[in-house]
């Protein structure tokens, strides 16, 4: 009897053995550690969804015959895919996203493009909310940097609280006031710029949906911003 407890602990030792080595491995989402509970069983890598959604700022919901992954807060949220709130860095797949800082003016000279030019609001009756923010390319390789125009802005827009939303009248980036875009960002480079909104004095701003994508609209993804 004992003989036959000597290979059987030895069976079970390996197994754990081996069980620890399979955990050990990493996820690895855009050069970043996703997960570090990879299993893999007979040849095939097996992640817990929890770890892929906060991977991506999103979240997993159990719904009638399996699980989704979804936008953090909820269907019933303001349009935006990927969530977060100021200063946090929101991954898109292709790029982090960072709002800086959100200011209003009576009027803005812009800081990125070197032409340094005034933006003005529509009218008397309105104000200025400046957005500032941040593309960092999230690949292993270079990326083409985003189109800002106002000509093409996709669902980038700003909330108020009231239920209005409103869309940018100018973008601000180095290489130029509504063009940006069309140059390779290299892995870890970033982008920064400025969106400018003209909103009715005294609005109550609740969120910014900003459109994200490669030059082109390649890859393009919806960033909800809570203000």
């Amino acid at each position: 009897m004992q003989q036959l407890w000597k290979p059987i602990l030895i069976l079970v030792l390996g197994l754990s053995l081996f069980a620890l080595a399979q955990s050990a491995q990493r996820l690895i989402l855009n050069g970043q550690v996703a997960s570090t509970r990879v299993i893999v069983v007979q040849g095939t890598a097996y992640v817990p969804l929890a770890d892929v959604a906060k991977a991506l700022g999103q979240t997993v919901v159990r719904v009638q015959g399996g699980y989704e992954i979804r936008a953090a807060g909820g269907a019933n949220q303001l349009a935006g895919q990927f969530q977060g709130k100021v200063g946090d860095q929101i991954l898109t797949g292709l790029f982090r996203v960072q709002i800086q800082k959100v200011e209003r003016m009576e009027s803005y000279t812009t800081r990125f493009d070197k032409n340094n030019l005034a933006i003005q609001p529509r009218s008397a009756e309105e104000e200025l909310v400046v957005i500032t923010a941040s593309l960092r390319n999230a690949k292993q390789s270079g990326t083409v940097a985003p189109s800002l125009s106002v000509n093409n802005p996709g669902n980038t827009a700003l909330a108020g609280a009231d239920g209005r939303s409103f869309p940018p009248i100018a973008y601000d980036s180095p290489s130029g006031t509504n063009t940006g875009g069309g140059f390779t960002l290299l892995p870890g480079a970033a982008l920064n710029f400025a969106v400018v909104f003209s909103v009715p004095k005294g609005t109550e701003v609740k969120a910014l949906v900003l459109r994200v994508g490669e030059y082109g609209d390649t890859g393009s993804k919806d960033v909800r911003v809570s203000l």
